[in-house]
């Protein structure tokens, strides 16, 4: 099974599984996860979890890199296009900022 998600948080507290040695910076970060799971016998045998680490680091203000920067609005897009799909947006040109 694979899903996609969306996280979003204010770095408050010491989170080393994921920013090990960094000190929270009471910054806000907003990025995609996706999990891979695999079952087996009605059990989850694995999970796997992917995110764009340099997007999440530039977010906040660790990282400062314009090639880190280029993935920070991939959250805000998917989110449009999950407003899209429930009928909540006018068009996909208006997802992609084509249109305002």
């Amino acid at each position: 099974m694979v899903e996609e998600m969306l996280i979003r948080f204010t770095h408050s507290i010491d989170m080393d599984w994921m920013l090990p040695g960094l000190q929270p910076t009471g910054r806000r970060a907003e990025f995609i996860v996706a999990a891979v799971i695999q079952i087996a016998d009605g059990k989850v045998a694995h999970e796997h979890l992917y995110w764009d680490h340099a997007t999440v680091l530039s977010q906040l203000e660790v990282l400062d890199h314009p090639m880190a920067a280029a993935g920070v609005n991939s959250a805000g897009q998917l989110l449009k296009l999950c407003d899209l799909h429930k009928g909540r947006v006018g068009s996909t040109a208006a997802v992609l900022g084509e249109a305002r």
